[in-house]
């Protein structure tokens, strides 16, 4: 068993024309080099976990490029022989991107141009997605390219041989980037002689692949701990490219999410409880001693009753010290935290059911950095899974979505609703709490002035009056222990913020299950369910950024 595997995503970027008068051999074949350099690339991506050692086990290899002519289509056809997810970047829509070109030449011919939508119909892409939206030719390619280097976790760049440099926007100044921003890269040459086809790894690659062992994705803290099966002993596939099966990863962690969120809820709960209330007790305890009260014992008991006053002081002071050291070293509450968190996106991912979309939502919230490669994971899973066994009918796909997610017994729209007037009204209780125990506590303080007055002006011996005005003084002290008590109970499981969250939340839900009915096109249905889950997530998000380091308060 092992730690469950992550996606390890191989980002491409090539040249889309093979020769150059200035650096090939008059006689080099174009169709000779494109089936060179697919070989190479079948092979550096099959030997490519077994370079990365004891790791190779712990992920997946995914492809991510254009798929221009040239060598993104040999990095295309590779990851298709290999049985490899694979994502494509365009800087514009496909149908518009293969008539695209320069003022000279278009980029693709007739032919290439048939061959190209073709192969974006291949089984094992699994995403297409335009990610530029400017209007200059120039800056719609840097835009892919910034793309590509930063969802990818090794660039492999092919050149021609005998090239150094080149423009923004093409393989040169994707290699550039990838080295600025920590990007380990691996380079190829390719090139021509009187034998054919020449490809070389540059001499420095093995520093790229030690650096990618550096830097390889990790699985968060919280999960470490759930375990997967590794291929046995004469399995198919071999280890770093059996895709995992996402119905069965997806469970193992929301099992273990929620099963953590709840302990350490409860934990969270009963901390907060033992500490506000084992210092309430001991102040308690430190009054009772310091006005006298043992006095009114027998004297051959009275100093032991003082003794169990301070014992149960004392005792009950460390009691809570012990409570909130454990409770702080534990990091009880940003384990709750960020297992709750966590619980939340997972209900969240798996609401999209068999619908065919990426998880967009998560990139736009302020999600930990710490969750960034499983969640990337979990969004190739998705897609390699839908792409295989997608929603035909999208109205189906949103009726499931309305009653699953929102309008059954258990969806957010109930619970929202619930969660919404149990925060009320526990809000209500503690406030209460603190005001019938603030008024008591002026009052006490108010009669133990009149009483004190009363002494001075009606000259009443001080001895008759001590038993009231300890008495009074007591309850003067400890009553607004117990007001703030009751706030500190209330601030430490947020109650006042929860009401309010939650009731725009049910507001907010109810506005969007009419429009998700009202739906007439799937991009509609799409927009509306991102937007859905964008505000959900975003609520335990913020939940999560405010309560992650916060003890009890």
């Amino acid at each position: 068993m092992s730690s469950l595997p992550l996606a390890l995503t191989i980002g491409f970027s090539g040249p889309r024309i093979w020769i150059s008068p200035a650096n090939f051999h008059p006689s080099a074949d174009p169709t000779a080099i494109q089936k060179a350099a697919q070989e190479w690339l079948m092979e550096f991506l099959r030997s490519l976990p077994d370079r990365l050692g004891d790791e190779r086990r712990r992920y997946f290899l995914s492809g991510l490029s254009q798929i221009a002519i040239g060598a993104d289509q040999a990095f295309t056809c590779a990851c298709q022989a290999l049985g490899l997810p694979q994502r494509i970047i365009l800087p514009q829509p496909s149908d518009v991107y293969v008539t695209a070109g320069s003022s000279a030449e278009p980029d693709f011919s007739e032919e290439q141009k048939k061959a190209t939508l073709e192969l974006l119909k291949s089984p094992h892409i699994i995403q297409e997605r335009v990610v530029a939206s400017v209007p200059s030719r120039e800056l719609r390619f840097e835009e892919t390219n910034i793309e590509l280097v930063r969802r990818c976790d090794l660039l492999v760049a092919m050149i021609r041989a005998g090239e150094e440099g080149g423009a923004r926007g093409g393989t040169w100044g994707n290699i550039e980037l990838a080295r600025r921003q920590g990007v380990p890269v691996v380079i190829i040459r390719v090139g021509w002689n009187q034998q054919g086809p020449q490809l070389e790894e540059d001499a420095e690659n093995e520093e790229g692949i030690r650096r990618l062992k550096e830097r390889l994705p990790q699985i968060p803290e919280i999960l470490q701990s759930v375990s997967w099966r590794e291929n046995a002993e004469g399995d198919s596939e071999p280890a770093g490219t059996a895709i995992p099966e996402r119905d069965e990863y997806f469970k193992r962690i929301m099992e273990h999410c929620s099963k953590q969120a709840s302990q350490h809820s409860d934990d969270f709960g009963h901390a907060a409880s033992v500490i506000t209330w084992t210092h309430v007790t001991a102040t308690m305890l430190a009054l009772l001693a310091l006005v006298g009260v043992y006095e009114l014992a027998p004297d051959g008991v009275k100093y032991w009753l003082l003794a169990g006053l301070l014992g149960g002081e004392l005792g009950l002071l460390f009691w809570g010290f012990q409570r909130h050291h454990r409770l702080h070293a534990e990091k009880s509450t940003s384990r709750w935290a960020m297992s709750r968190l966590m619980a939340e996106i997972m209900r969240s991912i798996t609401a999209f059911g068999r619908f065919h979309a990426g998880f967009s939502h998560l990139e736009s919230l302020h999600l930990p950095t710490s969750l960034t490669p499983l969640l990337r994971t979990m969004e190739v899973l998705h897609l390699c899974q839908t792409a295989r066994d997608p929603c035909d009918d999208w109205e189906s796909c949103r009726d499931q979505y309305i009653e699953r997610r929102l309008t059954s017994d258990r969806g957010q729209l109930r619970y929202y609703e619930r969660q919404a007037n149990k925060a009320r009204d526990e809000h209500g209780r503690a406030l209460r709490r603190f005001k019938i125990a603030s008024i008591s506590a002026i009052t006490a303080t108010g009669l133990k002035l009149l009483f004190v007055l009363a002494v001075c002006i009606c000259h009443i011996h001080p001895s008759s009056s001590d038993v009231i005005k300890a008495t009074l003084g007591f309850f003067g002290v400890i009553l607004p222990v117990l007001a703030v008590a009751f706030l500190s109970l209330a601030a430490a499981h947020d109650l006042e913020a929860r009401y309010h969250t939650f009731a725009e939340m049910d507001e907010f839900l109810k506005k969007q299950v009419r429009l998700l009915k009202n739906a007439d096109s799937e991009r509609e249905f799409a927009r509306l369910m991102i937007e859905t889950e964008s505000q959900l997530l975003g609520e335990t998000a913020t939940w999560y950024s405010r309560r992650a380091f916060t003890e009890v308060a």
